[in-house]
C-alpha cells in the first residue's frame, strides 16, 4: 500500500503543476521511495499521511490522501521538506518548491 500511495502522491503532484500551467516547464516526478505512511480511520474511509521521496528531484514530499470506496483522493496540498536549492528556479512562487526544472 505504501508504494501505491507514494505513486499516487507523485501523480497528483504532476497533475497539480499541470493544472497551474507548469506541465511543460517542470519535469514529471515519479516515486523513488515511499518512506512513511500514517493511517487514520475516518468513518468508512481511511486518511493516509504519506511521506515519499520523488525522482528526479530526490525531494521529500508529504500529502494527505483519502482512500474511499471509489478510490484515492488528494485531501491536502503538498509540502516539500528540506533544502531544494535551485531546482525550481524556472518558476515563481508558490509552486517553486514543487517543481524540478530541466537541467537542475
Amino acid at each position: 500500500m505504501k508504494k501505491k500511495l507514494g505513486s499516487f502522491l507523485a501523480k497528483a503532484l504532476n497533475q497539480e503543476l499541470e493544472s497551474k500551467g507548469y506541465g511543460n516547464t517542470c519535469l514529471k516526478q515519479t516515486l523513488k521511495k515511499a518512506i512513511d505512511v500514517q493511517e487514520l480511520q475516518v468513518g468508512n474511509n481511511t486518511l493516509y499521511s504519506v511521506y515519499a521521496m520523488l525522482k528526479p528531484s530526490n525531494g521529500l514530499f508529504t500529502a494527505e490522501i483519502f482512500s474511499t470506496p471509489s478510490g484515492l483522493e488528494l485531501s491536502s496540498g503538498f509540502s516539500r521538506w528540506g533544502w531544494y536549492g535551485g531546482q525550481g528556479d524556472c518558476v515563481l512562487d508558490p509552486p517553486r518548491p514543487l517543481c524540478h526544472c530541466p537541467g537542475k
